[in-house]
């Protein structure tokens, strides 16, 4: 059945189908050829790049064409390609300088300053917005029926701070 649905013209579908395969088979080739099927499609876009952590290193094939995402298209593209990447690499030198120029008051800001959080590294010239976010007294962002139990404001405020003592 999930071999099936992997093929399904419903990218969501079919990207949750063949992680799901993967999870259970251990074998990566329906995933990989799910995801290089999605990605290369017209109109692709960037959150399916968010299924892929399951696959981790497995995802390595993928590569080249996450890759060329970094440079172009839309800020919410270029984040979950930089993220995309730090999974499946375990490096975080071609994603930190593209998540710290997303960085700010905007859904796409928090985004990109929790995955830099998740590598660990900001660039010292980062320091100073890192410290206007994590000290800002006014409210940064709007509420969001997406936001998780706290407010937006205090998510991109904590992941300011973790980034300041980081180092």
């Amino acid at each position: 059945m999930l071999l099936n649905a992997a093929q399904s013209t419903d990218s969501s579908l079919s990207t949750a189908a063949a992680v799901s395969h993967y999870q259970l088979t251990g074998d990566p080739a329906t995933a990989l050829h799910t995801f290089a099927r999605v990605l290369t499609a017209r109109g692709r876009t960037p959150w399916y790049l968010s299924s892929l952590p399951p696959l981790g290193k497995a995802a390595a094939p993928l590569l080249p064409l996450i890759e060329p995402l970094l440079d172009t298209g839309s800020e919410w593209t270029r984040m979950a390609a930089a993220e995309a990447h730090h999974w499946i690499t375990g490096a975080p030198d071609r994603a930190v300088p593209v998540l710290a120029e997303l960085v700010g008051p905007t859904p796409v800001g928090l985004r990109a300053l929790k995955a830099l959080a998740a590598t660990g590294r900001a660039p010292e010239e980062l320091r100073p917005t890192l410290r206007a976010l994590a000290f800002s007294p006014t409210r940064l962002l709007s509420d969001s029926p997406f936001s998780g139990p706290d407010h937006p404001d205090e998510e991109l405020r904590a992941a300011a701070r973790t980034l300041l003592t980081a180092g």
